[in-house]
């Protein structure tokens, strides 16, 4: 029975009631106080699906690296997978890796960032060759920063199969190349935003390791002799593992190397990806596209893919928007295996659509040459009223298509007046 303001507890044992005007007092758990009952074990299955859940949340895994040791090798399989380095935090990473070297095992991922202001030789020069002998296991290898470049430092990164090169310079093609030579096991190269300055002569490097396997190569607004790097492909055999090639974009004279390099691959070549960029005066495509470029060699293509011309002209400062050298590199197309089209249309291609040049197009993807392909894709870019207009001119133009369910679209609408998405991101 409660009374307001008093605690009325029952009778104890002597027989006579207690009366207290004192708040009760809390009990902790038992769990906690009594040491005879133990901590419930965790299964390691479970405790591994737990950590698994955690591998993206990097703040999670540190603090379950202090539960226990038997957490740490599943913890430190997730946290140390990728490392960034550079000037601030080389010489603490390097610290780690001398006092537990088994770190060194898990890190897949590896980032390094050079600036221009850093002192010559810089930190990556002195430190990385000896990071590098304790990473045993990194398969993709990041290079990253608007400083310079060098490929010695990065000599024992034999396990590497993926290479990102981003907003970076070499001083050559010759250093570029070397650090190629570098990665034995390198499959795939992406280059974006990066500068490589030239040289007069082709210096074959000398290491003892195996040429790369290189099976795809991206290269993004990326300056590089494309004649020189080319001829070292091709004297080198590395041609012959290439699948995918992604240009975004190219001048028109690079098409002449790349031409070779095409028909050097031959139907190894599955995908293909392009976008040009040219100026009016130097009088179209039909000088190059032809003569010296042609996708005909490339029997086994699969899937091909097209830059919007009038939006990377208005990123690049050219001003040829036409799609002449689309419908040109169309008529080419000789793969009786090809399964996918893909075109980047830009709200400046909105005129380009009714030029004799994109009608051009529009035949030769309705003719027999392509009754193999199962999806033609076009990706609009703009305002919602212009990609509505471009959508009902292609349906329209591409009826048959349309019929056959092949032609897909998928839409970015913006109402910013800048070109947008160009390509592939």
């Amino acid at each position: 029975m409660m009374r307001r303001g008093f605690l009325i507890r029952p009778k104890s044992e002597e027989g006579g009631p207690s009366q207290t005007t004192d708040p009760p007092t809390l009990v902790p758990p038992t769990i906690l106080t009594d040491p005879s009952l133990r901590i419930p074990h965790i299964p390691p299955e479970l405790t591994d699906r737990i950590i698994d859940q955690l591998s993206q949340d990097r703040p999670a895994l540190k603090a379950c690296l202090l539960v226990g040791k038997s957490w740490v090798t599943r913890v430190r399989f997730y946290y140390w997978q990728f490392v960034g380095l550079d000037l601030k935090n080389h010489a603490t990473f390097e610290a780690i890796l001398r006092e537990n070297p088994d770190i060194g095992y898990f890190v897949k991922s590896l980032k390094t960032t050079v600036y221009f202001f850093e002192e010559k030789p810089n930190w990556l020069d002195e430190h990385l060759p000896r990071i590098a002998r304790k990473l045993p296991s990194v398969e993709q290898l990041t290079l990253s920063g608007n400083g310079t470049y060098r490929a010695a430092p990065f000599h024992a990164f034999t396990s590497v199969r993926k290479l990102r090169v981003l907003d970076c310079e070499f001083n050559s093609v010759n250093e570029f190349i070397s650090l190629l030579c570098f990665l034995p096991s390198l499959e795939e190269l992406f280059s974006n935003n990066v500068l490589v300055g030239t040289c007069a002569t082709l210096v074959k490097p000398i290491t003892a390791q195996p040429r790369p396997k290189l099976k795809k190569l991206e290269f993004l607004a990326t300056r590089l002799d494309p004649h020189m790097f080319t001829d070292w492909m091709i004297q080198e055999g590395i041609h012959e593992h290439i699948e995918s090639i992604i240009l975004r974009p190219l001048q028109k004279g690079a098409l002449i190397p790349v031409g070779k390099f095409i028909a050097a691959a031959g139907p190894r070549l599955k995908h293909f990806e392009i976008a040009l960029i040219a100026l009016q005066l130097q009088g179209g495509f039909s000088d190059v596209i032809g003569p010296y470029f042609d996708l005909a060699p490339a029997t086994g293509l699969r899937t091909l893919e097209f830059g919007s011309p009038a939006g990377y002209a208005a990123r690049y400062g050219s001003d040829d928007m036409s799609f002449s050298w689309i419908s040109m590199m169309l008529a080419q197309v000789s793969s009786p295996v090809l399964e996918e089209i893909t075109f980047w249309v830009n709200q400046g291609d909105l005129l380009g659509l009714g030029s004799r040049e994109w009608q051009d197009a529009v035949t030769a993807l309705l003719s027999d040459r392509f009754k193999s392909v199962k999806k033609v894709q076009m990706h609009l870019w703009g305002p919602e009223k212009v990609t509505t207009d471009i959508q009902g001119i292609l349906q329209k133009q591409l009826k048959n298509l349309v019929e056959r369910k092949v032609l897909q679209f998928d839409i970015h609408l913006t109402e910013r007046k800048a070109c947008g998405t160009l390509g592939r991101s």
